[in-house]
Formats: C-alpha cells, structure tokens, sequence
C-alpha cells in the first residue's frame, strides 16, 4: 500500500511546523460525507420478529401479572377472549410499527447524527496513486503544488485505542451507488462509502476524533502532530515554481527531514501520462 496527499503550495507549513489538518465532514468538496441516510429504524423482517403474536401475548400477560391485585383478575378474564385479545394484539402491533417507521422520527434520527458528525469527527483524506492527472489539477493548484508521499507503516497511520477501534486508522474507501440503511443494521464500514463518480481518486481516509486535536486555529481548523518520518518524499507538479522547490529543499536540510527525497513530475507520450523522476 502506498499513501500520498495532494497539496497546494501553501502548505508547505506541513514541512515546516509538522502539523497536518484533519477536515470536518462539512468542509469537504463532496456534500454527502459523513452523511447516511437512515430510511428505516429496522427493516420488516426484524420488526415482524419482535412484534410477532407470540412475544406480544407473553407482554401482555407480564403486563397483566403487574396490575394491582384488585382488577388483576378482571383483566385476565377480559383478555381470556381470544378474538378480544387477538384483535389487541393487532392493534397493538400495527401502532407500534407506525412509530418504528415514523418519517418524522427518522428524520429527525439523521439531522442529529449528520451534527454530530459534523462536530466531533476529522478526516485526513489521502490517496493510493501520485499520478492523477484529475487530483493534481482539483488538489495540487492546478499542478503547481505538490504530492507528499508517506510512510503507511508509521504509528501515526494506526492509532487505534483498542483491537475493535474502528476509528483512528487508515481504512481503503469504498465506492458504491448510493444506498441507504436501516438504523439496526449499519456499521461503521458504511460511514467510509462515497459515490462511484469518485472512485478516480482511489481514496484512503483516516478519521479521528476532534477532542484530540493538538492545535487549533481560528476555531474551526483543527491540526494534528505528524512526525517527520511519517513523510517519504515530496514530488513537485509539472508547473511546480522553483521558488518552491528551493524552499523545500532548504527547509529538509535538517536532521530530522533530510531523509525526504525529491521527486519532480514530467508529463511524457505527449500529454497523455506522468513520468515521476528524480529531482538532483
């Protein structure tokens, strides 16, 4: 697995300060992340299962066991009617399936949960080829930035708190046409889906949590400590100036960067293709 971030020239403060941005959900160029659409609370397999007659009876008659001893027995005898007591039970089931699936709820349900996604988790949206033509041109200023190249194999990429930690650690994004889920049955796995129309950016992702943010600046850009031997090499875009590379090169003429090799960018076979070579 290989990992690199397209950028724009302007952060070079990556090399500089070490810090790098996980995004919230909101401020992402694709509307729909983060953001599930929960069509039902369970689907009507299960519901039929929980509000099957037989469970519904045994509610029932757990229910009537608790009434005070006074009418307690009025009731059994009610309910010992069995066209009553099943015309109860449809009933019953009927409403309670009208609540499950309620619109409004649900709703409701995926306004709630868009927020708080919006407000606690951060995204570092990475990507597994250094040679898009359509990623230098959206991510790296039209070809004028550059590609950080990483080490996947840092801890940095897999800080997860315990073994079932979904979060903290990079995962392969999954492409598919847009589907929605019922509430019961989605995992976290679904949170890391885009639309087919991306799948040209062969995306890797890591998501965190904000509250363990390292630096925050103007309240909304929340940067993370990233450790310079997280970072292989820097590969320029073809239209790269060479006051930028001039101030990258002096910038890794520290101990703890000058492991990072340059690359530059050509474009070769008359347009149609990258040539990654080395920058002497």
């Amino acid at each position: 697995m290989k990992l690199f971030k397209y950028v724009s020239s302007e952060r070079i403060d990556i090399l500089e300060d070490g810090f790098i941005r996980f995004t919230q959900p909101q401020m992402l160029n694709d509307p729909c992340e983060f953001k599930p659409v929960i069509s039902s609370l369970k689907n009507e397999s299960q519901i039929n299962k929980e509000l099957c007659n037989d469970k519904l009876n045994q509610v029932l008659d757990e229910g009537i066991d608790k009434l005070p001893i006074e009418i307690r027995e009025q009731a059994k005898l009610i309910f010992s009617n069995n066209e009553f007591r099943n015309h109860v039970v449809a009933n019953v089931s009927e409403e309670a399936k009208n609540l499950i699936q309620n619109n409004h709820v649900i709703g409701d349900i995926n306004k709630r949960m868009h927020s708080v996604f919006e407000k606690n988790i951060g995204i570092l949206s990475l990507s597994g080829t250094n040679n898009n033509m359509l990623m230098w041109s959206h991510y790296a200023d039209g070809h004028a930035g550059f590609v950080m190249e990483f080490d996947y194999k840092n801890s940095f990429f897999d800080q997860r708190k315990s073994k079932d930690d979904k979060f903290r650690h990079v995962v392969k994004m999954k492409y598919q046409d847009a589907s929605t889920y019922n509430l019961h049955d989605m995992n976290l796995e679904d949170l890391i889906t885009k639309s087919r129309e991306w799948e040209y950016e062969n995306e890797y992702r890591m998501v965190v949590a904000l509250q363990d943010v390292n630096k925050v600046i103007d309240d909304d850009i929340y940067l993370f400590k990233l450790p310079f031997d997280a970072i292989k090499s820097i590969i320029f875009g073809v239209k790269s100036s060479n006051a930028l590379k001039n101030r990258v090169k002096n910038i890794l003429k520290s101990k703890e960067k000058n492991h990072i090799t340059l690359f530059q960018s050509k474009i070769i076979n008359g347009g149609l293709e990258f040539k990654i070579v080395n920058l002497l």
